[in-house]
């Protein structure tokens, strides 16, 4: 028996056996039996067709007896030329009347069988689907001058290419998921292929090309889709395409971490691992939190899982500890300590690091959140603002959200019952092989030892931390007398570790044992280190408790102490408990040991004072961040025992670590307690409580609070003058002015910065009147032909920074110093000053710095017409800042490319960016900048020939703009433009149009493309 198979997908094709059939007479003798074998297989309708409607089908434009005819002739060839009488059953059933292809004949369809992995739906199903989906269906066949047929044939042709698309975008989505790059993108080329405008398709495949470390394809990739989507569609890309866009190009090449290397290898866990991996591949879950009691290894399975998830972030894989964040006000500073953010500006800091995080894709991972759940409402936030973030928590308790998974995670699999054969294969043992090894070179498994090592691990449930310590202790004994000794402990349930079970009691006995093993003077150490608060160094354990370097060596080979790459030393959550009870057990000394620990902080941070204004300032920076913890806690135990001289020698330099890194909430709340905190009876309480007052309202102005800033400021005075405390009142008169600066008093400012100047001076401050005279120079700039004036005080500041090596007071006056020559017109000069606070900037690390100074090189190669040089300038900068979060700061590179594209003639570029910076201004409520893009647009839509809508928008931007003087200055500039296109009435015409128009209204019809193709939102066009 011959079996028929028949291929309509891709184009017609049949063969016999295997054998080509070619003998069709017509193109509608193939169109019969594609018509009957799909209606039959694909449909699966048992209703016979009558002769009439097939008839009808092929020969529509013929007599009813013509078209039957015709149809006989077409049933004789076709029986012919697939051998139908020879077939048993036959292919197919004719009747006088009817024709039907026979479903139970020898046959297979290409498009039955589509239909059946598609309806099934599994992955290996539609895997098969899109293989045998050749191409579209019945490509290149046609029935001349058929119009019925080619309608069923387009109508279906129609379904089975969206099925196709459907099941190709799902695959790409499932193997993506599983980090299979290769075969998803794939999957996605395939789409593109079959549908070039498929905005979606482009967008999973330049994911993928990011995600497998093609950035640059990536890129081009996008360039392809927007190329595509405007000749075919004439539309742009989607705002989410556009975003991937920009996240890849500001992520770079490399996928950056902070995640530590591990210090031994990961044991096990790998079904834990395989189910982390498909949460966060799941795009429903943005929240993961690992739930676990203390010592069960939730810290290890979280870094193990966030390494192997790194290629699935664009931006990355950031790890911020939180065990030694003793306060939930700490939270939001520490992530974005990890992340390298520093904060600027009056936002709240928890606004800064969610708009930072708005256009990322990255893995946060918090470990140890549990006595900080107060704050975990930020979390919520974030997950709402960014939707390309997720966050892997570890906690004792659950956070209690509604975005949150939970998974458990148990202890390591361990030997259940008695053992008859090896134990080796259990992860428990696997990690109590691996930790006695380290203590006892020549422990292995053997008949003797092996029941004994099952019985440890299932004494300690497979919990890591009790496994680790049990087998440090196979040094010094036998493992049948470590069963004993855990057996046989006293007290647990006595442990103020409410978070431990009761089944995990062998656990307490592990850590009582294991400091019964201890020397003594190894015991006090333990206890002693236990005051430090995060990992410490070395020399700051023997400084605060004496405890030697081979001590801390020798506890870290006993696991009572792991030690980082880093070199810095850190206790397990719940063995730093342990100690620190062991501690407070003898009320001596502790206090002691807090009061050493809090002597060498303060030393600590007045050593690095002159480092934080000097050469040192970033590596200061860095030292003091790294150690942020126990210095709080420092500074706090010196406020509960009022020890003024330590207050005193610290709030220097901790008042410039917290305004270098922008951290003004933390700072102002700080000071702020510490000053109510002080005792002020004599004369050293109320000059130290006037000193915290003052740096206090100086995070007070940085945060715009400047009624608070200046009562405080005048508070401070009311000391520090009748005792001529000139160094605190030249403070305070320098934030008074730059106050007045900002909101426009300059002659009050003038004089304050003035007379700061002359007190630093006075003093020998160069560092403070570096800054005063920055900002005298700013005041002297904004008055109207003030740029000369200005020149002398920055060069002043520029020396005073030079003099004492402060590399970003240098940077800022170089750029300020480039700002008067830019104003002024002399571009080689602006540039050359502003290459030079560049190169500084690079070399100190200060992104802030580097962004204002590839900005302001932009701006002068835009005034140059230099247009290329200024886009890869401007566009460098905006990679920046959309790295630091800088919000505000983005939608202004975003007009000046839009700018500068306008002048270069590429107009479609110009229109995107003017977009981007005005949705940004938008989201900001920025009003008045607002105004300043609608004048960019108004040029814009000149320059396209558009000069009525022009005219309109420039008059909309007048209104809104509040007096600025760039929009001022951009519709003087414009107008004559207009009215020689035009017509002066024309112009006054459509200013008209534009006064009075809400700023909302035309935002959202700009945006929503109406002032570009004249479907103007809100009213009919117009006729000049």
């Amino acid at each position: 028996m011959a079996r028929l198979s028949i291929y309509l997908l891709g184009g017609f094709h049949v063969t016999l056996d295997g054998e080509a059939v070619t003998a069709f007479e017509s193109s509608k003798v193939r169109a019969l039996l594609a018509y009957l074998a799909l209606e039959a297989d694909a449909v699966k309708s048992d209703r016979p067709h009558s002769r009439d409607a097939l008839a009808a089908l092929l020969w529509p434009d013929q007599s009813d007896q013509a078209a039957r005819r015709n149809l006989s002739q077409a049933l004789f060839n076709l029986r012919q030329v697939i051998h139908d009488d020879e077939a048993a059953p036959p292919f197919l059933e004719i009747t006088r009347a009817t024709v039907q292809f026979n479903r139970d004949s020898d046959h297979w369809l290409d498009v039955a069988q589509f239909a059946t992995y598609i309806e099934a739906g599994e992955w290996a199903n539609l895997q098969s689907a899109v293989e045998l989906y050749r191409g579209e269906f019945l490509a290149g066949f046609f029935v001349d001058d058929n119009v019925p047929f080619a309608e069923w044939g387009t109508l279906l042709r129609e379904r089975y290419h969206q099925q196709v698309l459907d099941a190709l975008y799902r695959l790409t989505e499932y193997h993506e998921q599983r980090r299979d790059y290769e075969r998803a993108r794939h999957y996605a080329r395939r789409q593109v292929e079959l549908e070039p405008w498929q905005e979606e398709a482009h967008r999973q495949l330049i994911r993928l090309l990011a995600r497998s470390g093609q950035r640059s394809a990536a890129l081009r990739q996008y360039e392809t889709c927007r190329r595509t989507l405007a000749d075919e569609l004439g539309v742009e890309p989607h705002e989410e395409t556009t975003a991937l866009y920009e996240r890849i190009r500001a992520a770079g090449a490399a996928r950056p971490h902070n995640l530590p290397d591990p210090p031994t290898p990961f044991v096990g866990r790998r079904d834990l691992l395989q189910q982390i991996a498909h949460y966060l591949e799941h795009p429903a879950c943005r929240l993961l939190t690992l739930l676990g009691p203390g010592g069960i290894g939730k810290t290890r399975l979280a870094l193990q899982a966030a390494r192997e998830a790194l290629d699935a972030f664009l931006n990355g894989v950031w790890y911020i500890p939180l065990s030694s964040v003793n306060a939930v006000e700490f939270l939001v500073p520490t992530v974005a300590d990890g992340l390298g953010l520093r904060f600027s500006g009056s936002r709240a800091p928890s606004e800064q690091l969610a708009d930072y995080l708005r256009e990322k894709e990255l893995l946060l991972v918090l470990d140890s959140l549990e006595h900080l759940l107060e704050g975990a409402d930020w979390l919520v936030d974030v997950l709402h603002r960014a939707p390309g973030v997720k966050i892997l928590v570890t906690s004792r308790e659950r956070l209690n959200l509604r975005a949150e998974y939970i998974l458990d995670v148990p202890g390591l699999a361990y030997p259940a019952g008695e053992q008859a054969g090896s134990i080796a294969d259990y992860e428990a043992v696997q990690l109590f092989l691996q930790h006695a090894v380290q203590v006892r070179a020549d422990f292995g498994l053997s008949p003797e030892n092996q029941p004994h090592v099952a019985r440890v691990c299932q004494l300690l449930e497979g919990i890591p931390l009790g496994v680790e310590l049990a087998a440090s202790w196979v040094r010094t004994l036998p493992c049948e007398q470590i069963i004993q000794e855990m057996q046989h402990a006293p007290d647990f349930l006595a442990t103020s570790l409410r978070d431990v079970p009761a089944r995990h009691k062998s656990l307490r006995a592990v850590f009582q044992h294991s400091w019964k093993l201890l020397a003594e003077v190894e015991q006090k150490a333990v206890s002693w280190l236990s005051v430090f608060h995060a990992p410490f160094r070395d020399e700051a354990a023997q400084a605060v408790t004496g405890v030697e370097p081979a001590t801390l060596l020798a506890l870290s080979n006993k696991s009572l102490l792991s030690r980082r790459p880093s070199g810095r030393y850190d206790f397990h959550a719940l063995l730093k408990q342990y100690a620190a009870e062991e501690l407070a057990a003898f009320p001596g000394e502790e206090s002691a040991m807090r009061e050493s620990h809090c002597r060498y902080y303060v030393d600590f941070l007045q050593q690095r004072e002159s480092d934080l204004r000097g050469g040192r300032q970033m590596e200061a920076q860095a030292e003091i961040g790294t150690e942020i913890e126990d210095v709080r806690v420092a500074w706090e135990y010196a406020l509960a025992s009022h020890e003024l001289d330590a207050i005193a020698r610290s709030l220097e330099g901790l008042y410039l670590f917290y305004r270098a890194r922008g951290r003004f909430q933390e700072g102002r709340d700080c000071f702020g307690d510490a000053a109510a905190a002080v005792p002020v009876a004599d004369e050293a309480g109320r000059f130290l409580q006037a000193r915290l007052q003052a740096r206090q309202a100086d995070f007070h102005s940085w945060l715009g609070d400047y009624d608070a800033a200046r009562a405080l400021l005048q508070q401070s005075l009311t000391v520090f003058e009748p005792f001529q405390f000139q160094r605190e009142c030249a403070f305070a008169l320098e934030v008074l002015g730059r106050m007045a600066y900002y909101t426009g008093a300059y002659a009050q400012a003038q004089q304050h910065l003035q007379a700061s100047v002359v007190l630093y001076r006075q003093v020998e401050d160069p560092w403070g009147a570096a800054q005063a005279l920055n900002y005298w120079g700013n005041v002297v700039c904004s008055v109207e032909t003030g740029y000369g004036e200005a020149m002398p005080l920055y060069e002043e500041s520029l020396a005073l920074s030079q003099q004492i090596g402060d590399q970003a007071g240098i940077a800022r006056a170089l750029s300020n110093l480039g700002a008067v020559e830019h104003c002024l017109e002399h571009y080689p000069a602006a540039r050359q000053l502003y290459h030079e606070a560049l190169t500084i900037s690079r070399e100190i690390g200060d992104r802030q710095l580097l962004a204002i100074a590839l900005g302001n090189l932009g701006n002068v190669a835009y005034r140059c017409g230099e247009y290329d040089q200024a886009l890869e300038l401007m566009q460098e900068s905006l990679d920046i800042k959309r790295g630091l979060g800088n919000r505000p700061s983005m939608m202004y590179t975003m007009n000046y490319l839009g700018n500068t594209n306008r002048k270069a003639g590429h107009y479609h570029e110009a229109r995107r960016w003017y977009d981007q910076a005005l949705r940004l201004a938008h989201d900001l409520g920025a009003t008045a900048f607002m105004s300043c893009v609608l004048a960019s647009i108004a040029a814009l839509l000149a320059a396209m020939g558009d000069a009525p809508r022009a005219a309109e928008l420039i008059q909309v931007a007048l209104d809104h703009a509040d007096g600025d003087q760039d929009v001022i200055a951009a519709a003087d500039q414009l107008r004559p433009v207009l009215e020689a296109e035009i017509g002066p009435q024309a112009v006054a015409t459509c200013s008209g149009r534009g006064r009075g128009r809400p700023l909302e209204q035309v935002v959202a019809g700009i945006l929503a493309g109406g002032w570009y193709d004249g479907n103007r939102i809100g009213y009919s066009n117009y006729r000049l």
